[in-house]
């Protein structure tokens, strides 16, 4: 209970927490509402959002509640759902811990007490419904290993097929559990059986599916968010492992101590279950993804946050493990006037510490203040929107790489500078955010230039991003646009009537 309580509590203080790429969803729904297809420019295919799944599920909610802010509360009502759940499904599989059952308490309330499933979740992106799809497939999986059922190993697919449509690096789940499998069949010398044939076969089709229809709609295999964020090579890894360092003690309550404690269910070998053994394949594979993806710039760790349910189904089994040591070296007996108190005060000493820090991804006044744009728009986006709304006519293009909210309240067509809605300066060379090509942007002559990050340079105007450095620097820019709104971080830039060019 003060697991849900604690989810509860964060995802409300967050409410008012909406990432640009929420948005970039939002548009794709709306245009696959209106029977334009899954598409971010009409016109246009190309695959810029990550998420089909939850995508699908706006799109069906879109003529239903049609207006922004109606649509932006679905969306963080879908996430939040979606991450209580998981609380849920880890305090239930938890209960059926063959080796950790009777502290099971421990994982429900450490899932509630991470706070990152609650920011996430409330975020209004896919967050929170791919962490549940990953502990409902993995513990299911889990599940039918430990009670031998194999009717459900094989539906199980199912749940893993879903896994991989709700983020393109689903299908890692898949090869770990396969991973794990695969290890205890030659550790128990035995022989996979038909029910791991009809697994494999229930999880791959619909991933092989998804692959073909991509092929046919956008004309290519892989999501074009794969080509923005691919590249860089060594230089994205140490990104990577850097960012992957920096999560551990957060990521682990603030205690990375805690992951030594964790392995314990993994020792000895002969003894190590099923669960533990499934848990940390999964756990290594996103681990992994983050390695190779180069992390994450969004605060609050969010590539760490599908795997915190299964970190915390790993506790029971810990626990139960540390004592089975204090009584074997008698330690519980000396101490057992207080040693029943100890779990208690080691959760408090590390509880207060750690919703401290989550508390400082809040930059705004937060919890619920009422269904209205300030609730879910951030003011300099939806100002610049307004702006942009009463001057630009249609036909006009808009270049930018706030390509989320602004867009989708203006509904210009737009080049996403950061290349996550367009198929070329995602092919750029480079590493990510880094990737520009300044020539290609104003080539397409788009009215306005919208620049993010922007502050006073020695010679005028400059950004933090490097589509803005470029842009602001390029002489196209000069001979052919003007300044005509300044606000914050924002910079609009307008293209001159009389330009030949």
């Amino acid at each position: 209970m003060l697991g849900v309580f604690l989810y509860v509590l964060i995802g409300v203080h967050f409410l008012n927490y909406a990432p640009d790429d929420v948005y970039i969803t939002l548009r794709y729904a709306q245009h696959v509402a209106a029977g334009q297809g899954p598409v971010y420019n009409v016109g246009e295919r190309v695959e810029g959002y990550s998420n089909p799944l939850f995508l699908a599920l706006l799109a069906i909610l879109q003529p239903l509640l049609a207006r922004p802010r109606h649509m932006v509360l679905a969306a963080k009502f879908i996430g939040l759902l979606a991450g209580l759940l998981a609380v849920l499904a880890t305090a239930a599989l938890a209960r059926r811990d063959p080796e950790g059952a009777s502290y099971w308490g421990l994982a429900p309330l450490l899932a509630g007490l991470s706070g990152y499933l609650a920011f996430w979740s409330a975020s209004g992106l896919e967050t929170g419904l791919h962490a549940l799809l990953v502990v409902a497939a993995v513990g299911g999986y889990i599940r039918s290993l430990e009670t031998g059922r194999r009717a459900w190993r094989v539906l199980c697919g199912l749940l893993f097929a879903l896994v991989a449509l709700s983020r393109p690096e689903g299908p890692i789940f898949l090869v770990a559990v396969l991973i794990a499998r695969g290890i205890l069949l030659r550790r128990d010398r035995r022989r996979p059986d038909v029910a791991d044939a009809l697994f494999i076969v229930l999880a791959v089709v619909p991933i092989i599916a998804q692959f073909v229809w991509r092929h046919a709609y956008y004309g290519v295999w892989w999501p074009n968010t794969f080509y923005a964020k691919a590249g860089g090579g060594w230089s994205t890894w140490a990104d990577g492992v850097r960012h992957l360092l920096l999560a551990l003690s957060p990521g682990l309550w603030s205690n990375a101590a805690l992951l030594a404690l964790l392995a314990l269910t993994l020792a000895p070998w002969r003894k190590t279950t099923p669960r533990a053994l499934v848990l940390w394949t999964a756990i290594l594979a996103q681990a992994m993804f983050i390695v190779v993806a180069g992390g994450d710039w969004m605060p609050g760790w969010r590539f760490v946050v599908p795997i915190v349910p299964l970190l915390a189904l790993l506790a029971p089994g810990a626990a139960n493990r540390l004592l089975d040591v204090l009584h074997r070296r008698r330690l519980v007996e000396q101490f057992a006037g207080w040693i029943k108190w100890l779990p208690l005060v080691l959760i408090l000493s590390v509880a207060g510490g750690h919703l401290y820090t989550v508390k400082q991804l809040s930059h705004r006044p937060s919890g619920w203040r009422g269904l209205d744009d300030a609730q879910f728009f951030a003011p300099e986006y939806k100002a610049v929107a307004d702006w942009l709304s009463q001057r630009a006519q249609p036909g006009d293009w808009l270049a930018t790489g706030e390509a989320g909210l602004v867009p989708y309240l203006v509904g210009l067509p737009t080049i996403d500078c950061f290349g996550l809605t367009d198929a070329h300066l995602a092919r750029v060379p480079g590493k990510r955010h880094e990737k520009i090509d300044p020539g290609y942007i104003l080539g397409r002559r788009p009215r306005f230039l919208l620049i993010g990050g922007v502050r006073p340079g020695e010679n005028g105007p400059t950004s933090d991003f490097a589509y803005g450095q470029s842009l602001l620097t390029h002489p196209d820019t000069r001979r052919d646009y003007g300044t005509v709104y300044a606000r914050g971080t924002f910079l609009v830039l307008e293209r001159r009537v009389e330009s030949p060019h």
